[in-house]
C-alpha cells in the first residue's frame, strides 16, 4: 500500500514537470532583444504665474447670519477634563418619564443570585 502511493506520487510530479516545462522548451523566438540606447529629450516647463493680488472684499457684503444655538457654547479649555464629572447623587428610584408614552418602559436588569446547595448531611448508621 505504501508502495503504491509513492509511485502515485512520483507518477504525479513527472507529469506536472512535463507539463510546465514542454511550453517553455516550445518557444520558437529564443533571440535575446538587445537595448535600444537612444537620447531622451529634456523639455523644461514655463515658469508659473505669479500669485494673484490680494482682492479687497466688497464694503457692501450683508453681515454673517447670528450664530446657532449650538455655536453659543463656550469654547472648550484644553485644562478642563475631557468629560464632565458629576458630583451630585442621583437616586435610581426616581420616576423617568419615557420617551414613548404608549409603550411600557423596558425592564430594570436583576441580578440573579444563585441559590446555595443544600447541605446533605453525611448519613451514618444508628448504633
Amino acid at each position: 500500500m505504501k508502495l503504491k502511493s509513492i509511485i502515485l506520487g512520483v507518477a504525479t510530479t513527472a507529469v506536472l514537470l512535463v507539463v510546465l516545462i514542454v511550453p517553455r522548451m516550445m518557444v520558437l523566438d529564443n533571440t535575446a532583444k538587445e537595448f535600444d540606447i537612444r537620447e531622451i529629450e529634456t523639455v523644461s516647463l514655463p515658469e508659473p504665474p505669479p500669485p494673484p493680488l490680494d482682492e479687497v472684499p466688497e464694503e457692501d457684503v450683508p453681515p454673517p447670519p447670528p450664530p446657532a444655538l449650538i455655536d453659543l457654547r463656550t469654547t472648550l479649555d484644553i485644562s478642563q477634563p475631557t468629560l464632565p464629572v458629576s458630583i451630585s447623587k442621583i437616586d435610581p428610584r426616581l420616576v423617568v418619564d419615557t420617551f414613548f408614552p404608549d409603550q411600557p418602559p423596558s425592564p430594570l436588569p436583576v441580578i440573579v443570585k444563585p441559590r446555595p446547595k443544600p447541605v446533605v448531611k453525611p448519613h451514618t448508621p444508628k448504633s
